[in-house]
């Protein structure tokens, strides 16, 4: 790791971080099952990316920019199980690519407490076969 990633510099961090959004978006939004979601839903890219930017700055650095509930957007989006696999892993490729070493196993291990927590949220319930499901039956 070169000296402009020290775990000190929150500056190299904060755009390492703007890189890895960036990274994620480029390959989320050309993909076959992310890419319709991201596409019809999000209006202002770069609204969008700065807002994620925050969010991960404020996950990663403790910083005050972001403010809100990921979940409450999540919530609504036509997800399926399928989809949080493959956010995460384009996610982790893009963190791997991106992010100084101490910095993408943080990164890394609450993209993956999101993801379940997004799942248990959306998907509360069990179906027949016990797969979760976002209606009882």
């Amino acid at each position: 790791m070169t000296e402009e990633f020290s775990i000190c510099n929150s500056e190299a961090v904060e755009a390492a971080i703007s890189l890895c959004v960036k990274e994620f978006y480029h390959k989320a939004r050309r993909d076959d099952l992310l890419g319709p979601i991201f596409n019809k839903v999000i209006l202002d890219w770069d609204v969008h990316l700065r807002l994620i930017e925050k969010f991960w700055s404020k996950a990663l650095l403790m910083t005050d920019d972001y403010t809100g509930s990921p979940f409450v957007h999540h919530m609504k989006l036509p997800v399926e199980l399928e989809h949080f696999e493959r956010w995460l892993s384009l996610f982790e490729e893009a963190a791997d690519a991106t992010l100084p070493a101490e910095y993408t196993k943080k990164a890394i291990a609450k993209a993956r407490h999101m993801a379940e927590s997004f799942k248990a949220g959306i998907f509360p319930f069990l179906d027949k076969n016990g797969k979760p499901a976002r209606h009882p039956e």
